[in-house]
């Protein structure tokens, strides 16, 4: 948490608005002052506007700034995207009612968090402000001015050795070498946007060897990725040149490849960074025979075991040998190629699934063609998990819900599966379970009651419905809510004694690839 008044008083403040005293601004990404809580975002907000920094090709930033009163402070909100590029709130800072005004709110609270992020992140000015709404043009412009005032000589760049290590699949590394060699090459003019001569521009290269540049004219792949990773290095400006800084690139003994550069400071940081981000996006976009090589290679080794959560590189999941075959980068998440339905689902069932039926070799079987099917009918494979959550889970509880006497009603909602049913079911649940275990239910939690599993499923059936709902799925708004609801539902099975067998999610997991 920072207090942005005791830590930035001596900043120069004359080109806005008066600052008030005192004006105990709290900023930062989800830090909150005691007494601010918001789980579900702000009801009602004032759009004060939207700045833009824009870096290079696909690398930018849209940040749109939003104020809110509360009962007991002024919040500072934005919207950000998730993964699947659905909007949701975030709050930026605070400031208490009495201290400030509207305007004055406004103005210092979005000054302050530009100038928090600029001091812990090396955030640079903003580009463009796409939209002034509450907040005149003017205002937005003494703010850039006030948190990147104008330097009257450059600072000059510092110098420093820098080392990283690049995610790189296995079996690419040296083509990332060749290509990361020729773009280095001042030669190369890598800055220019036209590829159609990308190939006598390969050809004038001098400071790599020739056998390198004859590799690289004589593999597509290597040019595709030329093309690729040059457009993204576009954003990368020292000073008013395009210039890279001198770099060494090197395919260690374990497979991976080192960037190194002795001299080339911060340039060299954000050249890492950079590539960092490009060489996942770039191999995680399509499945390659390749990549289905390695990764039934690796889960075939002797004596590996997969493990709950993401693992390491030497024993990772079922979705972290995926994306590390693919991409080089151990991470728990659905690539690209890769139906979001089907890696969700099994990125959350592995962790609830028995040992055995993890590691058995129907599972493993088929994380290789789960890892090709793309997103093109997210729809159909969502209408499969679905059709599991009402047909196999819930069923399973019926028993449970005619022990206390909710047969009725728990029936009611599998047939009908209209969000009212299930709605109207889980508060007869919640209902029963409020009067017979009481306001505390966390010793049910800890002693695993049916009864708290039975409302645990009524949740995720309501939950289901809600997501299953429209007559077409939106991915953004119900794939993910859908999925995590259907494994709730399974779990809070499994606990009241139906053995996951009975619940056959290999055989879901089957259906959904040849959906």
């Amino acid at each position: 948490m920072v207090n942005a008044n005791m830590q930035h008083d001596a900043q120069p403040v004359a080109v806005l608005a008066k600052r008030p005293y005192p004006f105990d601004s709290v900023v930062g990404y989800e830090e909150k002052p005691p007494g601010a809580a918001y789980p579900r975002g702000p009801r009602k907000v004032r759009q004060l506007g939207t700045i833009e920094w824009n870096w290079g090709p696909m690398h930018e930033r849209v940040r749109p700034y939003y104020l809110h009163r509360a009962r007991r402070h002024w919040a500072l909100w934005t919207k950000v995207p998730d993964e699947w590029g659905k909007p949701h709130w975030m709050p930026l800072g605070y400031v208490p009612l009495a201290q400030a005004t509207e305007r004055e709110a406004a103005v210092h609270l979005v000054a302050d968090s530009l100038r928090f992020e600029k001091d812990h992140t090396s955030l640079d000015q903003f580009d463009a402000v796409t939209s002034a709404i509450h907040l005149p043009l003017s205002y937005w412009d003494r703010i850039r001015d006030t948190v990147w005032p104008a330097q009257t000589v450059p600072p000059s760049e510092e110098s420093f050795p820098f080392a990283a290590r690049l995610p790189v699949p296995p079996g690419e590394e040296r083509r990332v070498v060749a290509v990361a060699a020729a773009l280095h090459d001042p030669a190369f003019r890598w800055e220019e946007t036209d590829h159609s001569d990308a190939r006598s521009r390969v050809r004038s290269l001098e400071s790599i060897a020739q056998d390198t540049v004859a590799a690289i004219l004589g593999d597509p792949g290597a040019m595709r990725l030329l093309a690729f990773l040059g457009d993204h290095l576009k954003g990368l400006r020292s000073g008013s040149g395009m210039t890279l800084p001198q770099a060494e690139y090197t395919v260690t003994a374990e497979g991976g490849v080192t960037f190194n550069s002795e001299d080339g400071g911060a340039r060299a940081i954000s050249v890492a960074l950079e590539l960092s981000f490009a060489l996942p996006w770039y191999y995680e976009r399509k499945w390659t025979p390749e990549a289905d090589q390695r990764l039934r290679a690796y889960l075939a080794r002797p004596g590996y075991v997969i493990p709950k959560g993401t693992g390491t590189r030497e024993a990772a999941s079922s979705m972290a040998a995926v994306y590390m075959a693919l991409t080089g980068k151990l991470a728990s998440r659905p690539p690209h190629c890769m139906s979001y339905v089907i890696g969700r689902w099994i990125e959350l069932i592995q962790d609830e699934i028995p040992q055995e039926v993890r590691d058995d070799t129907t599972w493993r079987d088929l994380l290789p063609l789960a890892a090709g099917t793309g997103r093109e009918r997210e729809y159909q494979r969502l209408a499969v998990v679905v059709e599991w959550t009402w047909e196999t889970v819930l069923p399973t509880l019926e028993r449970v819900a005619d022990k206390y006497d909710l047969g009725t009603v728990w029936r009611h909602a599998l047939t009908d599966r209209s969000v009212r049913a299930a709605t109207a079911g889980a508060r007869v649940v919640q209902g029963t379970a409020l009067a017979t275990l009481g306001d505390d239910f966390s010793p049910a939690r800890d002693d695993v009651d049916d009864l708290w599993n039975l409302c645990d499923a009524a949740k995720a059936a309501r939950e289901t419905a809600v997501a299953s709902s429209e007559s077409e799925f939106a991915p953004a708004k119900d794939i993910q809510g859908c999925v995590d609801a259907a494994v709730k539902a399974a779990t809070a099975a499994s606990r009241t004694g139906v053995p996951w067998q009975a619940l056959e999610p290999v055989a879901v997991l089957q259906e959904m690839i040849d959906a």
